[in-house]
């Protein structure tokens, strides 16, 4: 099932014809706008549906082929979610994670990220998954991943001995652990490129590889508050090799901007409005082609009926490396069952073709967003 909607002169779709709830209150949009302005090339295409979705998230493989991840019965499309299907071999595993490989998109391997250091990769563009043949042993659990090339991919997560860190040099079949890293748990972690990362452990000491994450060194920076360990809401991307951005809304809202060579952390996009605000809940980090970053976050909440929906969702964007931020808000979408939204780490916002990005707002809805739009 495909809804349609036309595009309103403010870049936004008309609410009623989506929920008939609202966008939030006019006051919370107005303060967004006011404080850090709204991007003027972004246009809001349409919103693709599955009617039997899990609730994980999405990862997309190329503009036409998505999956949604999710436990042993993951959704596939591979017309750009006109419609959907199961995947061919899916696994008898909880999977609630995923990462694309940005070498080779056909790859990609994903993990339960709560409870245990099971996984499985896909070579095909997630028709067929194959459990790890070595799981990542010295991780209790996975919490993140990285996969920037076909030689290299990384997870971190909560650890039984030793560093906090993992690595694959065979796009995820097999796992062995950093020869160095945090003697403590690691949160989050991102690649700038086969060489050099960053990870941040559960003390918010922030780690860094030139190795393709063999080694990791601390560099006696800290971004002030500690990922906690639930990976819907928190995420970090590094966005040079200098560079990275950390958002974390487990303990209190924070946007955190590091330099490297200089050795500051700077907080950002400090206003955030909130309506109804049960669940705050946060994409992931993504950068398109173009080199602009983005993360979305809202506030689920649940009527008296028990349906879900997005209160406040907004469209974060940066055009240098994480530095300064514009804001979007985006349109609320209502659920289609009274579950709520399972939101993880990597799997909410992605790039599904150049300069395009499909956010995975809830319950099997994506609205796809065009960046090259004037």
């Amino acid at each position: 099932m495909v809804l349609e909607f036309g595009l309103l002169k403010s870049g936004l779709f008309n609410e009623s014809e989506l929920t008939g709830e609202g966008l939030g209150t006019d006051t919370q949009q107005t303060v967004v706008r006011n404080v850090y302005g709204t991007p003027t090339n972004l246009a809001f295409n349409n919103i693709r549906y599955d009617a039997t979705p899990g609730d994980a998230g999405l990862i997309c493989h190329s503009p036409l082929i998505w999956v949604n991840v999710n436990n042993a019965s993951s959704r596939r499309t591979t017309d750009g979610g006109m419609t959907w299907a199961n995947c061919a071999v899916d696994i008898a595993l909880v999977m609630a994670n995923a990462t694309v490989c940005r070498a080779n998109k056909a790859k990609a391997f994903a993990w339960r990220g709560d409870t245990a250091n099971t996984g499985a990769y896909t070579t095909d563009s997630g028709n067929n998954w194959t459990a790890f043949a070595v799981a990542p042993a010295i991780l209790t659990y996975i919490m993140d991943g990285d996969f920037p090339t076909e030689g290299i991919a990384v997870c971190c997560g909560i650890d039984a001995s030793g560093p906090g860190i993992c690595r694959s040099t065979n796009g995820g079949a097999n796992w062995g652990s950093a020869a160095t890293g945090p003697a403590t748990h690691c949160n989050l972690i991102s690649m700038w490129d086969a060489s050099t990362g960053y990870a941040i452990d559960d003390s918010a000491n922030i780690w860094k590889t030139t190795d393709g994450g063999l080694n990791w060194t601390d560099t006696t920076h800290n971004v002030g508050i500690a990922p906690g360990v639930d990976p819907g809401r928190q995420t970090m991307i590094t966005t040079s090799a200098t560079t990275m951005v950390y958002v974390q809304t487990v303990t209190t809202y924070i946007c955190q901007y590091y330099d490297n060579t200089a050795g500051t952390v700077t907080s950002k996009c400090a206003t955030y409005p909130v309506q109804n605000d049960q669940y705050t809940i946060l994409s992931n980090l993504t950068r398109t082609t173009n080199g602009n970053t983005y993360f979305a976050m809202y506030s689920s909440y649940v009527t008296g009926t028990g349906t879900w929906f997005s209160a406040v969702c907004i469209l974060w964007k940066s055009l240098d490396n994480g530095y300064t931020w514009v804001a979007q808000p985006l349109p609320m979408v209502r659920g289609n069952n009274t579950s709520g939204v399972n939101s993880c780490t990597k799997t909410l916002l992605s790039e599904y073709d150049t300069n395009k990005l499909a956010l995975w707002l809830m319950n099997g809805t994506v609205l796809l967003i065009d960046e090259s739009y004037v």
